[in-house]
């Protein structure tokens, strides 16, 4: 397995795991806050840390 991603939502409350082996990091995202967004943020940061180019979700209010 090279990247495992899981993600899970309960109330108000929202998380988002993903384990890449390949480029040898963990990100771990939790909101006690759902604004829907959280997907979008971990794409990011993953791009940031694979020195790709981001673009940060918008504000959707």
């Amino acid at each position: 397995m090279i990247r495992h991603s899981h993600d899970g939502r309960a109330g108000n409350y929202d998380a988002m795991m993903i384990s890449d082996v390949e480029h040898k990091f963990d990100i771990i995202l939790l909101s006690n806050n759902y604004q829907g967004e959280i997907v979008e943020i971990s794409k990011a940061i993953q791009a940031i840390l694979e020195n790709k180019k981001y673009s940060l979700p918008q504000n959707k209010s």
